[in-house]
């Protein structure tokens, strides 16, 4: 059979994203392999997201529809896996959308090197601040465990997300014993790793290419409170652990174990920073950290270890919460929405925050989010949220073209943030690191 010929199910959970629905629809309506079944799962919406879901499919014979009761994006994905007739599939989310070519490139890259999984790069963006990059379609081959560590560590010059499964193409037959979670928060953790594991004989493909974007929602771009299904994300990686250990990929499993420490720890002071009226639902947490610190500041290698030197971070932390002083934040990526959560509860006097990513203009509930300029006195504090060194030190020599030397480095950002956290939420975290 012929690549074009093979049918492929694209199947999208909608709920309430009536604003993006179009795009994401076309996107798939508009892909080069034409052999498509598009299933659109409207999971209960409340706005009129399921009527466009069936306008669309008034418009395309390949669109069915299935409307349920709302019961999460993991639900939604498994109707549509049991509906589904393609050999293919794949799980676009319905607020993102997918190139032209995402399809096509993917089952020929998997189809010609004999694989079950095929993962494209993704981008993020707030709405049409996207790059439509020209076509790199060299691929990459791994085995399982490599291609779950490279997607976990690369961010440059192509990200990949080790814990979605939206961002690649699936053969349908690994889902015969494999559905999604419940979880209300990272029901993709339980599964993605298990996916891969499950094609552990084949090898896994990753394309050069950027192929899926990643939209963030302007109204959910600070991030917001964090939420009790925070806990759920600590759920799934216990299931992620525990598939490990049941296989005895115990090494693997320990790796695991350490990124697992770290996001308890992130839930439990989230938590303790927004929702202190409801302590009484994850205090068990607290109890949790402190029995196994001992063992997390033993086993948490270089890679993982959240207990870095933070020496002068007490100092630092002053400086960044004397109200006289004005910062900007340069990089809102990943890390830089993390640490700017931070500086808004610690009512740092953040005047504007800078990156290449948005149009000039987009807000941070009133603090501007634009490219760099040498728009302000050049006393201002300029903190470096940017995970990538080689881009750092290429932002370094920029802001200081631009007349600015007064510039946090990002392991400096980090550990003020980190001090600061650690000493008002988990002091036992800063014993022996002072």
């Amino acid at each position: 059979m012929k690549n074009e010929e093979i049918l492929v199910t694209v199947i999208v959970p909608v709920y309430n994203v009536a604003p993006y629905l179009k795009r994401c629809v076309d996107s798939v309506r508009k892909q080069t392999h034409i052999n498509l079944e598009i299933i659109l799962v409207d999971d209960g919406s409340t706005d009129n997201s399921g009527a466009l879901c069936d306008e669309f499919a008034a418009m395309d014979n390949r669109i069915a529809v299935i409307h349920k009761e709302n019961a999460g994006l993991g639900m939604a994905r498994n109707s549509g896996l049991d509906a589904a007739n393609g050999e293919w599939v794949c799980f676009p989310d319905s607020d993102d959308f997918i190139h032209e070519r995402f399809v096509e490139i993917l089952l020929n890259a998997g189809v010609s090197n004999n694989c079950l999984i095929a993962l494209a790069g993704f981008q993020m963006g707030m709405g049409d601040d996207f790059q439509i990059e020209q076509f790199d379609e060299s691929i990459k081959l791994f085995d399982w465990r490599s291609c779950w560590l490279y997607c976990y560590t690369q961010i440059s010059p192509t990200m990949y997300s080790p814990y979605s499964v939206s961002m690649g193409l699936y053969k349908k037959n690994l889902f015969n014993a494999l559905r999604f979670q419940t979880l209300k928060m990272a029901e993709d953790v339980a599964i993605a790793p298990m996916l891969l594991w499950e094609s552990k004989d084949k090898p896994i493909v990753l394309s050069s290419q950027v192929l899926y974007y990643y939209y963030q929602r302007q109204q959910s771009i600070s991030r917001g409170k964090t939420s009790l299904d925070y806990i759920d994300k600590i759920e799934a990686f216990d299931q992620f652990y525990s598939f490990l250990y049941s296989k005895n990929e115990i090494g693997f499993a320990d790796i695991i174990r350490a990124i697992r420490y770290a996001i308890l720890v992130n839930a439990y002071i989230d938590l303790s920073r927004d929702m202190p009226e409801q302590k009484n639902f994850y205090e068990h947490l607290h109890s949790e950290i402190t029995s196994n610190l001992s063992w997390a500041k033993e086993n948490m290698d270089d890679d993982y270890k959240i207990f870095a030197s933070i020496t002068h971070a007490a100092d630092f932390h002053k400086i960044l919460c004397r109200s006289n002083n004005r910062f900007v934040l340069y990089g809102y990526g990943a890390f830089g929405r993390d640490i700017y959560q931070w500086l808004r509860y610690w009512n740092v006097n953040v005047i504007e925050v800078w990156d290449r990513a948005y149009k000039q203009g987009n807000k941070l509930d009133d603090v501007l989010i634009n490219p760099p300029h040498d728009g302000f006195e050049k006393d201002v504090i300029v903190l470096l949220s940017l995970g990538n060194p080689y881009v750092r030190l290429t932002v370094k020599a920029e802001l200081k073209n631009l007349g600015y030397c007064n510039v946090w480095g990002f392991e400096t950002v980090c550990a003020v943030v980190r001090y600061g956290k650690y000493a008002e939420f988990l002091p036992e975290l800063l014993e022996g690191c002072l």
